[in-house]
């Protein structure tokens, strides 16, 4: 389904065709000469993410619409949120989505990154509606 136009989303897509836009944000590694940003990993395959990528103020709209049931009906993120069982194991992480807390308050959310890739947390406190998205 099409998230991108009804959200307002202006800088949702796929990589690599993302990172090569004047405002993406690079990844870097420091090396002995200083900064090296020519390191670029492509994350399908290695990751579940698909190769998507967005500005933070879009994963923050993408957040805020996941919260108030604009994106999602209530049970489809009820389901996301829902523990995932593996084996006789279940773990704190759902579809895509891990619950938890954070200095006693409920959030849920999703982070993420790797070497030469930035890293990003979108972060969501039911409580108090707090919805909140940054990138490194």
């Amino acid at each position: 389904a099409e998230i991108g136009s009804p959200l307002g989303l202006r800088s949702l897509g796929m990589w690599p065709e993302q990172w090569q836009r004047p405002e993406a944000s690079l990844g870097y590694e420091l090396n002995t000469g200083g900064l090296d940003t020519s390191f670029h990993m492509m994350t399908q395959g290695m990751k579940g993410d698909g190769g998507l990528s967005a500005s933070v103020a879009d994963l923050l709209k993408i957040g805020t619409a996941l919260a108030d049931g604009t994106l999602l009906p209530a049970s489809a993120l009820e389901r996301m949120l829902s523990p995932t069982p593996i084996g006789p194991i279940a773990i704190d992480y759902g579809l895509g989505v891990k619950s938890g807390n954070y200095h006693g308050q409920p959030c849920w959310g999703h982070s993420g990154g790797y070497k030469g890739t930035g890293w990003a947390l979108l972060a969501h406190y039911p409580e108090s509606g707090i919805t909140f998205a940054a990138a490194m």
